[in-house]
């Protein structure tokens, strides 16, 4: 499902299209990624039984519910990636 539109973003970038273009194909972020992360991810996201999607501000609040700190969502693909930190209960 990933490949096809990945694999075009490629041909496109290697044919001279303009980056910025490029960038705007679908999938174009897996162009250079292995079939098998493609695959992964496509699992990840159709593969699923139950699925739930959550606004940014959900995810933070949901993190720092949780006692993350210093929350940090990607603002570029992918989007889905955040990282938070968890102090112990030592720590100044």
């Amino acid at each position: 499902m990933y490949w096809p539109p990945a694999r075009a973003a490629r041909l496109a970038e290697w044919l001279g299209l303009d980056g910025r273009r490029v960038e705007q194909m679908p999938l174009s972020f897996y162009r250079e990624r292995p079939f098998y992360l493609m695959r992964n991810d496509a699992l990840d996201r159709f593969g699923t039984r139950v699925e739930h999607r959550f606004a940014r501000d959900q995810v933070r609040a949901l993190m720092e519910g949780a006692g993350l700190r210093d929350v940090e969502i990607a603002d570029g693909p992918p989007y889905w990636c955040a990282v938070g930190r968890r102090y112990s209960a030592e720590a100044p």
